[in-house]
């Protein structure tokens, strides 16, 4: 299991097809009065993201072994 609390402005991604996830109940901050839930999800063909990954890292001169996402698939 891992747990990871976002702050504002961050970002996950993850394969939605492979992965199990979940949420707990909204929880305000300490020393915060006020405050909301955002959440906004979308979808992408997983060879185009593959494919603009794998091209990111080209232009970007990263020659390293691309690294394994959770269902064990490289990116």
């Amino acid at each position: 299991r891992y747990k990871h609390t976002l702050e504002s402005g961050d970002c996950i991604i993850f394969s939605n097809r492979r992965m199990v996830h979940g949420r707990e109940k909204f929880q305000l901050k300490r020393n915060e009065n006020v405050g909301e839930r955002y959440l906004e999800g979308c979808y992408v063909n997983i060879d185009e993201f593959k494919n603009e990954c794998m091209m990111s890292r080209m232009r970007r001169g990263i020659n390293t072994p691309a690294m394994r996402v959770g269902n064990g698939d490289l990116l």
